[in-house]
């Protein structure tokens, strides 16, 4: 906000000059009224109170291998010269972030283009107004430090969007720049100058901040390309509140509050569903009281006063309990809707679907009707029915949130389902505490402490340590990232597809052969590209036969695609092929996060035309 900076007679005169270009200019500012820029050391000494003198230092000791905290439109960021290994590796250390991929900026695009590809596409949303993180395939050798992001295939980059950036870019030897947010792990992004210095000085040596106010804190949004076009990962800065349209009207005012990880929450009102930006993991109390604070403000801003509060199924997570709490105290009504439907439902609201269509939604977890963990779901539904048509077959999940850390955890209850025995050796290359592995063992075969699960996204977690590309998720979708990076992508082959039909009249993938044929491979001592590969394909052919089998029984031919497991642009580029070779329309989250990022659109959208069929 610049509410406090009063302009001066010159800038003044310029504001309410209707034929000069900075007429009306909101953020009309200069050197004598507008905001400084001040150098401080960690201690909160003032190094350099001259604008120009500070960011002149401050680019000096960037290229000393020292890291910064950097005031900018949103909040801070942390910088440190990308090509610098010891001092990448010296923020990891300090900001607590031991394997987690950096974003990059750069001062110029041909600079990215020396380091990363970029077609036409990616070019357009580098340099467009949002100025979002777009993800890009590495171009090798490249001078980058290898830490900045390991493990993975791509580099993220973005351009200046901020004047600050602007003028450090300006300064001799300043080529590229790590650049992340300012927190410490998985804690909302720090605005605050006084709260920098307090929970960075022990992360960054130097600040470089001014003193205009960041009313709201916002993060970076994060795109990369699917089948040549953008798809967003994370919808924050630049892209937020722009609304989603409604082709009718809401009936009431809806409240939709997400889910707890990737957490976005949603109103509806009028002719607009409005999705906030990317506010984080509930589990982390600073996270949850950003979330409280952040729809006091959406609300108040669009002055909206929800009728009905939605959320989602699962009864323990944070967003539900809020939700219930929000709607006791105001005295209205609640509805749940299921995890899947609602990723489903976000699809279909993003492209106006009116009818029916064959949802083909894959994530980690998500609290099914039947009390199990969904993950791996052919769904036939609309906005106002849905009906479970099939998903990967159930196995036992044991350790509560360890499942989604430890590789070996999926791998046990895999093959237990499977009724394939694991050679000793390729287990204990896994884990090798075999107690610990007897201890899980006897958890699945006693089912205590476990839950069936149809999650596609913990089986990726179980094959990409079977190709041994690591044992545990350092962050979010660690090992599915590497499994994706190092994919052959002239790879032809794929592992034996079984789809059986339920007495229930449900169809179900039975993945023991894709783990046989995986097994066999090791054993020949196949290239972990050439079984990732594979792997992905077979994943693609199960899901293009639940579709055909979807479209057989009902006659739809519309496809929807959503779920964290689409975010892998290998998967995700080669079904969409398929699919649309086999004669399927297909629709994948864009505008919105195919992760779940997209939940409480599809909440609010499902509530919304629920609502119209009461009235």
């Amino acid at each position: 906000t610049m509410a406090e900076f009063e302009m001066c007679p010159r800038c003044r005169a310029q504001y309410g000059d209707a034929a000069d270009r900075r007429f009306h200019a909101q953020p009309l500012a200069c050197p004598v009224c507008g905001p400084k820029v001040t150098l401080l050391d960690n201690r909160g000494t003032q190094i350099e109170i001259d604008s120009d003198r500070a960011i002149s230092r401050t680019a000096h000791l960037l290229l000393e291998g020292k890291i910064l905290a950097i005031k900018g439109i949103g909040g801070f960021h942390l910088a440190v010269n990308a090509l610098d290994g010891k001092a990448v590796e010296l923020l990891r250390k300090r900001k607590r972030r031991e394997a987690k991929p950096f974003a990059m900026m750069a001062g110029r695009l041909d600079t990215i283009e020396r380091y990363a590809a970029v077609d036409w596409a990616a070019q357009r949303l580098l340099t467009s107004p949002a100025a979002p993180i777009v993800l890009l395939p590495k171009k090798y050798p490249n001078e980058i430090a290898s830490s900045v992001a390991n493990g993975t295939n791509c580099f993220g980059f973005m351009l200046p969007y901020a004047p600050l950036h602007y003028l450090l870019f300006a300064e001799p030897g300043i080529d590229v720049l790590v650049l992340t947010s300012a927190n410490l792990s998985d804690e909302p992004l720090i605005c605050d100058n006084d709260a920098a210095l307090e929970q960075l000085g022990d992360v960054a040596d130097f600040f470089l901040m001014h003193n205009r106010p960041v009313y709201r804190q916002v993060d970076d949004s994060v795109i990369h390309l699917i089948n040549g076009k953008p798809a967003l990962l994370r919808r924050s800065r630049g892209y937020v509140p722009e609304p989603i349209l409604n082709p009718t009207p809401a009936v009431k005012e809806i409240f939709a509050a997400g889910a707890d990880l990737k957490n976005t929450f949603c109103f509806a009102k009028g002719h607009h569903y409005l999705l906030s930006e990317h506010i984080g993991d509930l589990e982390n109390p600073a996270v949850y009281r950003h979330y409280i604070r952040s729809i006091d403000h959406l609300a108040a801003l669009f002055e909206i006063k929800p009728q009905v509060i939605v959320h989602d199924l699962h009864p323990t997570y944070f967003s539900t309990q809020f939700a219930q709490n929000y709607a006791k105290q105001a005295g209205i009504p609640t509805m749940s809707i299921q995890h899947h439907w609602a990723h489903a439902a976000a699809v279909i609201t993003e492209y106006g679907i009116q009818d029916e269509v064959i949802a083909l939604v894959a994530d980690g977890t998500g609290y099914g009707t039947d009390d199990a963990i969904w993950g791996c779901e052919c769904l036939v539904c609309s906005l106002t029915q849905m009906r479970r048509f099939g998903h990967l077959d159930y196995y036992p999940l044991a350790g509560g949130d360890a499942a989604s850390v430890e590789a070996i955890r999926p791998i046990l209850g895999l093959f237990k389902t499977a009724g394939i025995v694991l050679p000793e050796d390729i287990l204990t290359a896994i884990e090798p505490d075999l107690q610990k592995v007897h201890i899980i063992t006897r958890q699945i075969e006693q089912e205590f402490a476990t839950v069936p699960a149809s999650s596609l996204g913990r089986v990726f977690d179980a094959v990409a340590a079977l190709v041994k590309l690591g044992s545990q998720n350092h962050f979010e979708a660690q090992l599915p990232m590497a499994l994706e990076a190092v994919a052959d992508p002239d790879e032809t082959g794929f592992y034996p597809i079984r789809l059986r039909h339920t007495p229930e009249g449900s169809v179900v993938w039975t993945i023991g052969s894709v783990l046989a044929g995986l097994l066999e491979d090791i054993r020949k001592g196949h290239d972990a590209s050439v079984m990732s590969a594979r792997f992905h394909r077979s994943t693609g052919q199960a899901l293009l036969e639940f579709a055909a089998l979807a479209r057989q029984q009902t006659g739809l031919n519309r496809v929807v695609l959503s779920g964290g497991v689409f975010c892998n642009r290998y998967l995700t580029n080669y079904l969409i092929g398929i699919l649309q070779n086999s004669g399927f329309d297909v629709f994948l989250s864009r505008r919105v996060p195919a992760n779940d990022g997209c939940i409480a659109l599809g909440q609010a959208a499902i509530a919304n035309e629920t609502l119209k069929l009461r009235k």
